[in-house]
């Protein structure tokens, strides 16, 4: 979608401006933004409760996972073209903000436009980044204008007419930067179309990777649409001709489709897409079913899947710019949405949310879990579970218990751990299990404490026994009848504990 403004000189756009956009966004970091640290992640209260799982700005997340670290990204903010901050188990529920992914620019883009990042781990062990940003620099013009050669006028007219967002693309050995761009001109700009922006890689299950963009045509008077592209070896060319997915089609809409991502369930190739205006609580998540990555792609729906009229959803108006990472070979995606009320308001600001994706039948509709069990989740998952027992399984229980929900604090360190016993004997008989993740699928918000001391039981107390019952909740979320669905981070898999049968993929 459209991002936030330019950070420097002023240049009015007479054809293509993007009116009512809210200020250079702030981005993950303290008062004082040369202070790089802590970020806090509410991850179980988020996902339980459907409210930001980061509470400021934070547009167009994406999120790439390594062995042992989740790295998320987002637009441009005042101080870095791309925020990014990482998290791992060592750091509990609290992120770490590391500052701009990508200091330097290439010389043909200009600061401030750098849009909606997207990387890609390559076999080699290095990795790309995908972003949008503009498709050429004004500087030179604003100097002339300055040593009076051409007028201001004509300098921004100039500007104006001849630019275009464009998707670019940059390398780095390390997933949290720096990333060099060392092009000379844009990797994909259609200008005829309005240029590219909103880049997502997807991995097929046969190891060909493909980038899906957006063509910026709405500031420009024309169509918007969705494509899929093959790239190359090494993520730096494209392969084949640009294949149209989709485009804006129906009255909620509202003439755009942008933010395309996909998730590979089975033979089905799911792709999601934000559409209608970002900067208002209209803006929601669309979905398509595709027969391949190139499509067909059809819509089952004549209404937005996602919404801010969706129930799990009350505090995210406008939700979009959604992206999928997996974790034990769950599926989740992350977006952006506003609070009530601030939808494209000066104060306004974009907040960082999580889900967790569900197929209750393998041909059926991607859905999202219910609450309690995307918060136990993401309890067991999210915080990158050790290749080996923790050092102090007990210290450890009692510790996340308490720092990831409040009730627990008033309880006793005996009375936590009974309980978390309790739940390790049940899970050594299979009868107890069946029974303890029966209840979790179908809990209610009234049992999520029981749940929450599950799964932090599962995490700790009896970490051996964490493979076969993540197995279980994998199973009841993604019907065994279907493959282990596929989504676009490729990385390797975060843990030896990943179920066996239905190994963490693409």
């Amino acid at each position: 979608g459209h991002r936030s403004p330019p950070v420097g000189p002023v240049i009015v756009f007479p054809d293509g401006t993007r009116a009512g956009q809210p200020t250079p966004t702030q981005g993950p970091q303290g008062r004082d933004p040369a202070v790089l640290g802590r970020v806090h992640l509410n991850l179980v209260n988020g996902v339980l409760l459907g409210s930001p799982i980061y509470n400021a700005d934070f547009a167009d997340p994406f999120v790439y996972r390594t062995q042992t670290t989740l790295y998320s990204y987002a637009s441009n903010t005042t101080t870095a073209n791309v925020p990014v901050f990482k998290m791992d188990r060592a750091g509990g529920f609290a992120g770490q903000y590391l500052g701009d992914a990508m200091p330097k620019l290439a010389s043909w883009t200009y600061k401030g436009y750098q849009w909606a990042p997207a990387v890609w781990g390559r076999p080699d062990g290095t990795y790309v980044m995908y972003y949008g940003t503009s498709n050429m620099n004004p500087q030179p013009c604003i100097d002339a204008a300055t040593r009076g050669h051409v007028s201001d006028g004509l300098c921004n007219l100039a500007f104006g007419i001849k630019h275009r967002q464009c998707i670019s693309r940059a390398t780095s050995n390390d997933p949290a930067g720096p990333f060099v761009d060392d092009s000379s001109a844009p990797f994909i700009c259609p200008t005829d179309q309005g240029g590219a922006i909103d880049p997502s890689v997807f991995t097929d299950l046969n190891g060909t990777t493909y980038l899906l963009w957006k063509s910026d045509g709405d500031g420009y008077g024309l169509p918007t649409n969705l494509y899929s592209q093959q790239l190359s070896a090494d993520g730096l060319s494209t392969v084949g001709p640009a294949h149209l997915l989709t485009t804006a089609t129906q009255p909620w809409e509202n003439g755009l489709v942008e933010a395309p991502s996909m998730v590979q369930n089975g033979s089905t190739y799911w792709l999601f897409y934000s559409a209608n205006n970002w900067d208002s609580s209209e803006y929601a998540i669309g979905i398509a079913r595709c027969a391949s990555i190139d499509g067909p792609c059809t819509k089952p729906l004549d209404q937005p899947w996602v919404s801010s009229a969706s129930e799990s959803h009350a505090d995210s108006q406008g939700p979009g710019g959604e992206e999928f990472f997996q974790l034990y070979g769950t599926i989740w995606m992350v977006h952006h949405g506003w609070l009530p009320g601030q939808a494209g308001t000066p104060d306004g600001q974009r907040r960082l949310y999580i889900d967790l994706l569900s197929f209750d039948d393998p041909g059926g509709l991607p859905q999202l879990a219910a609450a309690p069990v995307a918060a136990t989740m993401a309890a067991v998952v999210a915080q990158i579970p050790a290749a080996a027992a923790p050092a102090h399984p007990t210290a450890s229980y009692l510790h996340q218990l308490r720092a990831s929900y409040a009730p627990f604090a008033s309880q006793s360190d005996r009375a936590l751990l009974a309980q978390g016993h309790q739940a390790c004997g049940q899970l050594g008989d299979p009868q107890h299990e069946d029974r303890l993740v029966s209840q979790l699928v179908s809990g209610s918000h009234a049992s999520f404490t029981t749940d929450l001391e599950f799964a932090f039981a599962l995490e700790d107390l009896c970490h051996q026994d964490a493979g076969p019952a993540i197995e279980d909740l994998h199973q009841m979320l993604y019907p065994a009848s279907g493959p282990t669905p596929s989504t676009s981070p490729s990385s390797r898999a975060l843990s030896p504990h990943a179920p066996p049968t239905r190994p963490a993929s693409r």
